[in-house]
């Protein structure tokens, strides 16, 4: 590890875009001079091969205001965001280069796109220049579970393994940082390269998701202590519409504004302090589910984005509903009042209920018998709270192809309207001749 005599280093900002809990920058600042950095990968803001662009407005938006309160956590403390647009592969090394940097830390991601870059950057570093790697994105230490052996493909199994180990507690944030190196320009949020659309807002919302640092916090304070809706999560998470049906820390993990060890920390805080049941049990049960997708992922890489998945071969679709393209699905046009509901709040809010997720997501795969990798890229293009790792591991699982040792994971909509919607006001709520606000 660099030591204090190290001049100046940089930390590499991706999917941790928060100063709370952040190990690469901890690490990085005993050097004289800081670089903290953040790229506008280029290759995100294109269309993919079935012609969505891959970070859609909700996510660009949320993305933007989370790396202006990472700018203005940064200034607080005496340093500064560099921006750029562009390649990292290009851009750290000709930085590092260019500004005498002796060090490059970053936390490591699970999925083999981001692990490609990393790579790519280590061999293209100027001589004397280093990686060092560290893992803020994760409940439990790699180490720990390394040590377990193999990782399950069965998560009920790896549950059974890991629920036991200790979770680390969250490094504060740095009271001071060093200042940048002299004359570098800080650039700014290329907005005309995003082809930025500012997406409006939709009344009908159950949350308006801000971006950024301090709004995950306050999120986390609100929804744990204020309004105490974790004792109660058991009961209400299978909502489909609200506040506080859900605990919604989703998007800020997704882009790392929310540390997950500092989630699981205030539940812990909360059970001593005032109640330790299922409800508190359960949305730490749904935070190993997150765990056990990037684990996942790191064992299987390449295989989650193939449609045959983990098993290899392909599995056949239900195909109840014949003829239908997958624009009916994305227009909510389907004819299943359900279905084309959670559609509509997709499209028009870039949100959607885990219990709907699955839904549609059935809908598609089962009933429709369409090409899940098509919804998952959909999905990609559309969530505000988009996570690789979760997003294609749980289609996979949808789908009979990913970690679920049932091949036919069907849902009965209808039945799951009854039950969910039994009043049908979320259905109402979500017409598609309803006065919609879309983006």
């Amino acid at each position: 590890m660099p030591v204090e005599n190290h001049n100046t280093q940089l930390v590499w900002f991706r999917n941790d875009l928060r100063v709370h809990d952040n190990q690469a920058l901890v690490a990085a600042a005993v050097a004289q001079r800081l670089v903290p950095l953040f790229i506008f990968d280029v290759r995100l803001f294109r269309k993919d091969k079935y012609g969505f662009v891959r970070t859609g407005p909700f996510r660009l938006q949320f993305l933007i205001e989370s790396v202006l309160e990472l700018r203005k956590q940064l200034r607080d403390r005496g340093s500064d965001l560099v921006i750029r647009f562009g390649l990292p592969q290009y851009i750290i090394p000709a930085m590092c280069a260019a500004y005498k940097i002796n060090a490059v830390f970053y936390s490591a991601e699970p999925a083999p796109y981001e692990q490609g870059d990393e790579q790519l950057i280590s061999r293209s570093l100027p001589e004397g220049t280093c990686m060092q790697r560290v893992t803020s994105g994760d409940l439990l230490r790699q180490e720990d579970i390394s040590k377990l052996g193999d990782i399950p493909d069965i998560f009920t199994e790896f549950r059974k393994r890991v629920e036991k180990l200790a979770v680390p507690a969250p490094i504060a944030a740095p009271t001071t940082l060093p200042a940048l190196p002299d004359g570098m320009e800080v650039g700014d949020i290329p907005y005309l390269q995003l082809n930025m659309v500012q997406p409006k807002a939709d009344e009908r919302a159950s949350v308006h998701f801000s971006g950024g640092e301090t709004a995950a916090l306050h999120r986390l304070r609100s929804y744990i202590w204020e309004r105490k809706a974790v004792a109660n999560y058991y009961d209400t998470r299978n909502g489909l519409h609200g506040e506080d049906y859900s605990s919604k820390f989703s998007a800020w993990l997704a882009n790392g504004s929310l540390s997950v060890r500092q989630v699981y920390n205030e539940i812990v805080n909360f059970e001593q302090m005032y109640i330790s049941n299922k409800s508190t049990y359960w949305l730490k049960f749904e935070l190993l589910w997150r765990e056990f997708f990037r684990f996942s992922m790191r064992k299987h890489g390449a295989h989650y984005f193939r449609k045959t998945g983990l098993r290899g071969k392909d599995r056949k679709p239900w195909c109840a509903v014949l003829g239908n393209k997958v624009t009916t699905w994305i227009d909510g046009a389907t004819g299943n009042e359900m279905i084309d509901a959670l559609m509509q709040e997709l499209k028009n809010t870039g949100y959607m209920s885990n219990r709907g997720r699955q839904l549609v997501a059935s809908y598609l795969v089962n009933d429709m018998g369409l090409n899940w990798l098509e919804g998952a890229a959909y999905f990609e293009h559309m969530l505000v709270d988009y996570d690789v790792c979760a997003n294609y591991g749980n289609w996979a699982y949808v789908a009979g192809v990913g970690c679920d040792p049932r091949t036919n994971r069907y849902f009965d909509i209808e039945k799951q309207a009854e039950l969910y919607d039994p009043g049908k006001a979320f259905r109402t709520l979500w017409r598609k001749d309803a006065n919609t606000a879309a983006c």
